[in-house]
């Protein structure tokens, strides 16, 4: 019996709301959808646009080894020419 009251104190509160949602679901829908995508891109600019906490320079340290080897580097245009094809291969672009 408490039920069936309960019931009949929210129809004029329900049904109401009910039709709205029934008549403007489709606009809600689009509004909901829309105002997410453009939230989620104001983010995503947002993520894109703010520098890192890190500078971007790092001091790089190399090896004397390695400085030696670039210390040492000929260039292609030097005269040193010690290149050659293993014997016994041909060039499959040659024609």
């Amino acid at each position: 019996m408490k039920d069936s009251s309960l019931s009949a104190q929210l129809e004029p509160i329900i049904k109401p709301v009910a039709k709205f949602l029934w008549r403007f679901h489709v606009m809600l829908y689009s509004f909901i959808v829309i105002g997410g995508v453009a939230v989620a891109i104001v983010l995503f600019i947002s993520l894109l646009s703010t520098s890192p906490d890190q500078s971007q320079t790092t001091e790089t340290i190399f090896d004397k080894k390695t400085i030696k080897s670039i210390e040492n580097f000929e260039p292609a245009s030097s005269s040193i020419d010690s290149f050659s094809l293993p014997a016994g291969r041909s060039n499959p672009f040659a024609e």
